[in-house]
C-alpha cells in the first residue's frame, strides 16, 4: 500500500486536496472512487520522496 498526496481539480480550478492510499500503482486515464465521486487520474507526479496524484472531477 502507497501513500499519495491528491488535488482535485474541476474546470482547471483545484477544488480539494488530502491524501490517499492505493493499494495498486495509480495509471493516468484510470478512475477513481473518492468519496461518492468517480474522479479520473490526470497525473502521477514524483516529487522527491513524496507521489502527487493530479486527479479532475466532472
Amino acid at each position: 500500500m502507497s501513500d499519495y498526496e491528491y488535488e482535485l481539480r474541476r474546470n482547471g480550478a483545484v477544488i480539494a486536496t488530502g491524501r490517499l492510499q492505493l493499494d495498486e500503482p495509480p495509471i493516468p486515464g484510470e478512475l477513481l472512487a473518492l468519496g461518492a465521486e468517480q474522479v479520473r487520474i490526470e497525473d502521477v507526479l514524483h516529487l522527491g520522496t513524496s507521489r502527487r496524484l493530479i486527479l479532475t472531477a466532472g
